[in-house]
C-alpha cells in the first residue's frame, strides 16, 4: 500500500508541531510503516459511516479526476 504522504512531507509537517519528539526519534523505515498504517486507518473509516470526503490521490498522480 502506498501511503498518502511521504516521510519527507510528514517530517516537515510534524516538525512544526509542539510535541513531535516521538516522530523525530524513529528511523525512516519506521516512519514509512506508520504512514502506511495511517493510510489504512483512513481508508477503513468508510466502514464506520464516516466516509472519505474528498478525492483520493497518490503522491505520483497529484491530481483528482473524480470531483
Amino acid at each position: 500500500m502506498e501511503p498518502y504522504a511521504t516521510v519527507e512531507y510528514a517530517d516537515t509537517y510534524l516538525g512544526g508541531l509542539i510535541d513531535a519528539g516521538g516522530w523525530s526519534g524513529v528511523d525512516a523505515s519506521e516512519k514509512e510503516r506508520a504512514l502506511v498504517t495511517a493510510t489504512a486507518r483512513i481508508d477503513a473509516l468508510s466502514g464506520y459511516g464516516a466516509g472519505f470526503r474528498g478525492c483520493k490521490t497518490s503522491i505520483i498522480s497529484k491530481g483528482c479526476n473524480n470531483v
